[in-house]
C-alpha cells in the first residue's frame, strides 16, 4: 500500500468518526475535518535523441527524473 493510500484511508476514518460522533450530539457548535495528499513521480533514464534541440528548453531531458506533490486541506465550522 503506498504512503498516499495511508493518508487517504487515515482522513477517511478521521471524517467518519467525526460524522458519527456529530449526528449523536445534535447541538454540535464547531467542526474540523482535514486531509492530506502526498504524490511522487519517477521516471527512469532513456534515450532522448532530441534532448536541446535548437536551444529548446522544453524538451524531456534523457536522465532519471524525481518530483513530488503535496497538499493540506483543513474544513472548520463554528456555528453562532
Amino acid at each position: 500500500m503506498t504512503y498516499c493510500k495511508h493518508l487517504e484511508n487515515a482522513a477517511a476514518a478521521l471524517a467518519l468518526s467525526s460524522g458519527f460522533a456529530a449526528a449523536q450530539d445534535q447541538d454540535e457548535r464547531w467542526n474540523a475535518y482535514g486531509q492530506a495528499t502526498d504524490i511522487r513521480n519517477v521516471h527512469g533514464a532513456f534515450p532522448a535523441a532530441y534532448t536541446n534541440l535548437n536551444g529548446s528548453s522544453n524538451s524531456l531531458l534523457p536522465q532519471k527524473e524525481y518530483s513530488w506533490s503535496a497538499t493540506g486541506t483543513a474544513l472548520l465550522g463554528v456555528k453562532p
